[in-house]
């Protein structure tokens, strides 16, 4: 499939959802132009064509239907339709994608696209919803069914290597980071956010978080201590940080965890 990884393994971030079920009956060709979303579904049941420049997919019966951001094409639907829908975008631009079809039988996908669609009109994208949906895209890539499709650059890599070994440094730079790898950091920004979806920035945020998370298991680290520790300047930042990775605070997370069983 002519798709970029999109699992959370990945570290791809999806910036926006939406979700919902769709019944279609039966109906000729219907031009659809380019729209500023991507889109992922699951057919129940039912048949589409869809046809793109020369190209024809058919799409039926327990198949996953991939649609990139901006693609225009035309859709037919041959029998009436049942299926799950998620709309996307991703945080960073994404290398040109293809349309493409999965042909599964996968229960363990149909089983996941249920869960996601199980308060029916409800589309709003809730962590529990975006936690089922990476899981689709993880379960699906674990299959070998989306695919990258570009090599990273040497100095992209290095770049991440980089960042892995000094996201504590409260000074870290990107900037500095570009002067060190022999980039623009206009480049680098870019590259890196091709090649792991999301910014230079972002996944040293994301690594900070990480971290946290570890040092949050244990009573003995209070919250400013683990600030400085994960690299920020102060507390404030790292609470800002920590709600917005996961929809909570620092201390109602290690309260959470403590108290569980």
């Amino acid at each position: 499939m002519g798709v970029t990884e999109m699992s959370r393994k990945s570290s791809i971030f999806i910036t926006k959802a939406m979700f919902f079920e769709a019944y279609t009956p039966k109906h000729k060709p219907i031009f659809v132009s380019g729209r500023d979303f991507y889109s992922l579904t699951y057919r129940y049941s039912g048949k589409t064509s869809i046809v793109s420049g020369e190209a024809e997919l058919i799409s039926e019966s327990d198949s996953v239907t991939f649609m990139p951001k901006g693609l225009s094409y035309t859709t037919e639907i041959l029998e009436d339709v049942h299926m799950a829908v998620v709309h996307f975008d991703f945080e960073c631009e994404q290398p040109p994608l293809v349309p493409a079809v999965i042909d599964t039988k996968n229960t363990a996908v149909r089983s996941l696209f249920k869960a996601l669609m199980k308060n029916g009109t409800d589309t709003s994208a809730d962590l529990s919803k975006m936690s089922i949906f990476y899981e689709i895209l993880a379960t699906l890539d674990s299959q070998g069914m989306l695919a990258s499709q570009r090599d990273i650059p040497v100095k992209i890599k290095r770049a991440r290597e980089i960042i892995d070994g000094n996201f504590c440094d409260p000074y870290f730079s990107v900037t500095e980071l570009a002067n060190v790898i022999g980039v623009s950091a206009s480049y680098l920004r870019r590259e890196f956010c091709a090649a792991f979806g999301l910014s230079p920035i972002s996944y040293l945020k994301e690594l900070r978080v990480e971290k946290a998370k570890r040092l949050l298991l244990s009573e003995q680290y209070p919250i400013s201590q683990i600030a400085a520790e994960c690299g920020y300047a102060g507390a404030s930042y790292f609470i800002q940080d920590f709600h917005r990775s996961t929809g909570e605070s620092p201390g109602y997370y290690r309260k959470r965890l403590l108290d569980s069983p």
